[in-house]
């Protein structure tokens, strides 16, 4: 008997803590979507200044996520969403309107699959 409440609290111990994974790197990945999405519309508006000095605030929320959850999450993706944000800044500042959407683009959708991997289904336990 002993064992069994042992192993169901070893268990309720284990789903507690992907929870509490989850629900950071949600609320991580949300936050900065919001800053890309508030940065975007000032670049469709002209303004890449104002989008520039949000994208950096992006990267910089983003480096401080990574040391977070940098344990939990595969180290390949969190290093593809900070390359990713680097080449944004960068077309932000040459003007490049094209790639500035194209990157955008691409870093929504990884940051999307993060959020994903990240749940706790039964797919991503299997």
């Amino acid at each position: 008997m002993r064992l069994l409440v042992g192993l169901t609290v070893v268990v309720a111990v284990i789903i507690g803590f992907g929870c509490l994974v989850d629900q950071g790197v949600s609320s991580a990945v949300g936050e900065v979507l919001l800053v890309l999405n508030q940065g975007e519309h000032y670049i469709d508006e002209g303004d890449y200044t104002a989008g520039l000095e949000l994208f950096r605030q992006a990267d910089q929320q983003w480096k401080a996520v990574q040391g977070t959850w940098n344990p939990f999450v595969y180290n390949t993706d969190l290093e593809e969403v900070e390359a990713a944000l680097a080449r944004l800044i960068s077309y932000t500042e040459t003007n490049s309107f094209s790639h500035v959407k194209a990157e955008l683009s691409h870093i929504r959708t990884r940051l999307k699959q993060i959020q994903i991997q990240e749940r706790l289904t039964l797919r991503n336990i299997l």
